[in-house]
């Protein structure tokens, strides 16, 4: 197996777990003296590597970039009992491929769970049941022009976030109606390292929850999540989420989205505003391979001149069932006290508009190509 190599810096305990899982699958473990088959543990090494060239302009600034679109590397393990009953977990970390930060293995889901026909009970840091729903029905996700650009930018908290300390419920996955209920222990989206105990003092919770519903050609779920405490200037915020993913025709899919925030959006340090959000996407294949993706946001905030508008369009090429190239064009028109930028939320790239310096109420658009694969 090859060496990763990362200038002076010691490979993560990350990779190194990786790196040696090859050595470690042939023993076989034993239970009251019974050997156990190795072929009873599955696991798997999975990732995405996501890579654009881009362009970003406005109010003044211009500038090329290299963005990695949440390019991520994981590891899946799972063991099935007699009974029926699953146990598996999952260890995600975030790649950067522009950055050079792949040893550092920035956290993503990391979580054990049981899984049975009752459904899944995860415990530990992972997605929200809020931000699946964005997830779902976001057509640039993670990407160049997605809808968190102005759903979750200016929040704090925002709620495309992931709950550490956090125990997850869901039904299964299946055709009908389901839940998803989570909560967290301890959260602060900007925790400090010496005072990341639970236990500590719960002082500030959170809750995620969705109801579901999967038909034969929609999907419609409805979440609520709510920051409880108070962290610094940032206080108490909850959130109303609606998504709809309708494959209308064989070719045609439409999703929706529409959002309602409480005292979330911070319009400076110490003030913090209702804000309302909505959008729609279109994708519609004009080949086998080949899809177009339109998709349009607003957001409407309660301060006067902090809202903005977000409109992204580009192809889809699906050169097999692993690999597809993109390119992308994005426009954001911003109120007259808003200054944000459609490049910036939701993957590894920059910066925001107030780094670049672009003035408030002036407009940005970027446009930009990339490659994804998956393995």
């Amino acid at each position: 197996m090859g060496v990763i190599r990362t200038g002076r810096r010691r490979p993560a305990f990350g990779w190194r777990l990786l790196a040696a899982l090859p050595l470690l699958a042939p023993a076989a473990p034993c239970i009251a003296g019974n050997p156990v088959a190795a072929a009873e543990i599955d696991w798997s090494v999975y990732g995405r590597a996501d890579v654009s060239v881009d362009y970003y302009s406005g109010g003044g600034y211009a500038a090329g970039d290299l963005a990695s679109n949440s390019s991520r590397l994981g590891l899946r393990v799972g063991h099935t009992l007699e009974t029926g009953l699953t146990v598996y977990g999952r260890l995600e970390r975030t790649l950067d491929y522009n950055r050079g930060d792949g040893a550092d293995l920035a956290p993503r889901d990391t979580y054990l769970g049981l899984t049975g026909a009752w459904g899944t009970l995860r415990l530990g840091y992972m997605d929200t049941a809020v931000k699946d729903i964005r997830s779902r029905v976001d057509l640039f996700g993670s990407q160049l022009g997605n809808a968190r650009n102005v759903l979750r930018a200016g929040h704090r908290p925002h709620f495309d976030q992931r709950f550490p300390n956090a125990v997850r419920y869901s039904s299964p996955e299946q055709p009908g109606w389901g839940v998803d209920l989570q909560g967290s222990f301890d959260w602060d989206e900007e925790e400090d390292d010496d005072e990341a105990f639970p236990a500590d003092d719960n002082e500030r919770t959170a809750v995620s929850s969705a109801l579901r519903y999967s038909g034969e050609r929609v999907w419609v779920a409805v979440g609520y999540e709510r920051v409880a405490g108070r962290a610094g200037a940032v206080r108490s915020a909850d959130a109303l989420r609606l998504g709809l993913d309708w494959q209308a025709t064989e070719a045609l899919r439409v999703t929706a989205l529409g959002q309602a925030t409480r005292d979330a959006y911070a319009v400076d340090d110490a003030d913090y505003s209702d804000a309302a959000a909505y959008g729609a996407g279109l994708l519609y294949a004009l080949e086998d391979d080949l899809d177009l993706r339109l998709q349009y946001y607003t957001l409407d905030v309660d301060a006067s001149g902090h809202g903005a508008r977000l409109v992204s369009v580009g192809p889809i090429f699906h050169a097999s069932e692993r690999l597809r190239l993109y390119a992308t064009a994005t426009y954001l028109s911003n109120d007259d006290d808003s200054r944000l930028v459609p490049w910036e939320v939701g993957r590894t790239a920059g910066p925001s508009g107030e780094d670049a310096k672009i003035g408030s109420g002036r407009s940005a658009w970027a446009v930009g190509s990339g490659v994804r694969m998956d393995f």
